[in-house]
């Protein structure tokens, strides 16, 4: 069995997120169609990217993860504040976001939203992506 110290999970989910530097950095991207995330949807072609006016996928800069432990979970929060767009067009939902890598090819991780965002004009949807790693006790 495997052992990881709780000390030690933040050192790995730091060298994880960080291996994504300059030039191979992550890419988050919301989704609209009615997936659920699982090992049968792990390809890119499984998500439909949003379309909404107003919205871009977002570069994941691996120096604006923030990293700490909390209840002996080591947890990634991204940015200072959280990504944010604004829907300038016709109404939209979206069902959760993807990340994948530089060259969409691989989806790293996929999150689907307990609600359904339901997005109407002049709606200002915020995300705060994190990812936690923890080995089970």
């Amino acid at each position: 069995m495997l052992f990881v110290p709780n000390a030690s999970e933040l050192i790995l989910l730091e060298a994880m997120l960080s291996s994504f530097g300059t030039g191979s950095e992550l890419v988050l991207k919301l989704y609209k169609n009615d997936v659920t995330p699982s090992d049968s949807t792990n390809l890119v072609a499984s998500f439909t990217e949003a379309t909404f006016t107003g919205y871009s996928e977002v570069e994941l800069d691996p120096a604006e993860w923030t990293y700490s432990t909390v209840s002996n979970k080591a947890k990634a929060v991204y940015g200072a504040s959280a990504l944010s767009w604004t829907v300038t067009g016709a109404a939209h939902t979206v069902y959760g976001y993807y990340v994948t890598d530089q060259a969409e090819t691989n989806v790293i991780w996929a999150e689907r939203f307990l609600t359904p965002w339901v997005l109407a004009t002049d709606d200002q949807p915020m995300l705060s992506p994190s990812f936690s790693l923890h080995t089970a006790e």
